[in-house]
């Protein structure tokens, strides 16, 4: 599985390279370097390499996204909620 996940972390270097010769702003790079390292963890977590895994894997993210809490910051303190459509949105684009 190391190896898998070492290729997994090249083909996610490369992918990411392209898109920004592709002309892609550093900030959405940046967004889309996230959102693939979220996915490559959660696969891991699988037990599933990132190159093989199926539809049903992409909708166990999706709906990891749905219910993961995340601890968001306002103007009195933390509170917890979930992630905003746009983000689960902008976490499958990549997938």
């Amino acid at each position: 599985m190391r190896g898998e996940m070492q290729v997994n972390s090249e083909h996610i270097d490369k992918w990411l390279a392209l898109q920004s010769d592709l002309g892609r702003a550093a900030n959405t790079v940046a967004a889309y370097s996230y959102a693939l390292r979220d996915y490559q963890k959660f696969c891991s977590a699988l037990n599933t390499c990132v190159n093989t895994a199926s539809r049903e894997h992409v909708a166990q993210y999706v709906r990891n996204l749905l219910d993961r809490c995340v601890v968001k910051m306002d103007s009195d303190g933390s509170r917890q909620g979930v992630f905003a459509n746009a983000t689960v949105r902008q976490r499958i684009t990549v997938v």
